[in-house]
């Protein structure tokens, strides 16, 4: 496969710059592709919130240390 500045060599074309308020197709694709990359993140994130309450649950220290906070034995930072 050939890379694209060798693919694109070989067309007579001149690259011309649109305002995205000029190009409305472009506009709407590349928010589409933002929407679509922070929905990813928010997922990636919501499912490690999952992970570390589970984590935390099944921790012995991490409890004991839940209860020594909620005592007042140590001081929460």
């Amino acid at each position: 496969m050939q890379s694209k500045p060798l693919f694109l060599a070989e067309y007579d074309f001149v690259w011309e710059q649109k305002p995205g308020s000029h190009n409305q197709v472009a506009d709407a694709l590349s928010r589409r592709e933002v929407i679509a990359t922070v929905l990813a993140i928010v997922q990636v994130e919501s499912d490690m919130l999952c992970r570390l309450r589970q984590a935390a649950g099944e921790d012995a220290a991490y409890k004991k240390l839940v209860e020594l906070v909620r005592e007042g034995t140590i001081q929460r930072m």
